[in-house]
């Protein structure tokens, strides 16, 4: 049966009830939070999502149905590598960002100190926490750490937080407990421009942040975005991967600028004539391939952003000093051989 549709929200429950649907001669247009090129119209744009309440409800993904040795991370250790979401949702109020639903969930400590013993008797011993908020609360990520520490689980892991979500007394647990990188989103390179976006941290902040995370032996790695409002030219760009070196990243992340509807940035670039409303919903009712985002270009074109998005990475990473201090890190060749391949693309392409 031919399928064009998207799911709304969490998407387990109703995923599970499109393949069940799959086997029965019915439309699948009638699925509760199922999206289709037919039922996009009489919607009129009122679409109900997904929820989850309860996410220790949930099963644990079924990683035993993959080859786990074939994932590893770029950037981490040579071992077998699974990605875990620990929570869902973010309470703050980024303009760029688009979250469905913004109440924060988490799993309770219990379940997840119970998911990381399930898939380490399986032979993971590196875990990415790729949640949109992992360190809520300095807390969380300590009552996370001191359960590691007491069931004496062997592992190495990674979080994606914010840089004003950090304390020592965290830092200091999180890399006992085998933290050995966090990746933070700091997105803009003033102060203003971060009160701009709501972003609700300073550069100061991502600073010391990276500084602490670095006395205790934990790599940082920072993201940002290029084409924001408050970048009319490419001098901000330029400045904006200056900041991101001197605040002491160990790797830099940069994204151009894409907006999606329900974000408060994408509601202003309407007003302001950049993009046009109904694009996403012509894209939904008429898809096709090789789709093109509508970009930010009110002040920079998006050839020209294309090309300072390679600068950004060629500035950051062709540095010789920082070269000679990754080369001098590796810990053995699979190391080396698993970073050739992304080095090759960003420094010579």
């Amino acid at each position: 049966k031919e399928i064009d549709s998207v799911i709304i929200g969490d998407g387990e429950m109703t995923f599970l009830n499109l393949l069940d649907n799959l086997s029965k001669d019915e439309t699948i247009d009638a699925i509760e939070y199922v999206l289709t090129k037919n039922n996009v119209s009489s919607k009129k744009g009122v679409f109900q999502t997904a929820y989850v309440k309860d996410l220790d409800t949930l099963p644990f993904p079924a990683y035993g149905l993959i080859k786990g040795d074939l994932y590893k991370g770029t950037f981490g250790t040579e071992k077998k590598m699974v990605n875990i979401c620990s929570s869902r949702g973010c309470p703050y109020q980024c303009t760029f960002c688009q979250v469905l639903v913004k109440k924060y969930r988490s799993h309770s400590v219990e379940y997840m100190i119970e998911m990381i013993k399930h898939f380490y008797g399986q032979g993971y011993t590196e875990f990415y926490f790729f949640d949109d908020l992992f360190n809520i609360s300095t807390q969380r990520v300590i009552d996370i750490s001191n359960a590691i520490l007491a069931n004496n689980l062997k592992i190495n892991w990674i979080f994606r937080g914010r840089a004003d979500k950090i304390n020592e007394e965290m830092i200091k647990l999180a890399r006992k407990s085998g933290c050995s990188q966090m990746i933070l989103g700091v997105e803009d390179y003033t102060d203003e421009g971060l009160k701009t976006i709501k972003k609700g941290i300073t550069i100061e902040q991502a600073r010391q942040s990276i500084k602490l995370a670095h006395k205790y032996g934990i790599e940082v790695s920072t993201n940002w975005i290029i084409g924001l409002p408050t970048h009319k030219t490419k001098d901000d760009i330029k400045a904006l991967v200056e900041t991101s070196i001197k605040i002491g990243s160990d790797y830099a992340q940069y994204g151009i600028l894409q907006l999606l509807p329900q974000c408060e940035m994408f509601d202003e670039a309407v007003k302001d004539r950049v993009i046009h409303e109904n694009s996403w919903r012509d894209f939904v009712n008429n898809p096709v391939p090789n789709y093109q985002i509508e970009p930010y270009d009110k002040y920079i074109p998006l050839a020209e952003l294309s090309v300072l998005y390679k600068y950004c990475h060629t500035r950051f990473y062709r540095r010789i000093p920082y070269i000679l201090k990754r080369i001098m890190k590796l810990k053995n060749f699979d190391q080396l051989k698993r970073m050739v391949k992304p080095a090759m693309r960003i420094l010579f392409k």
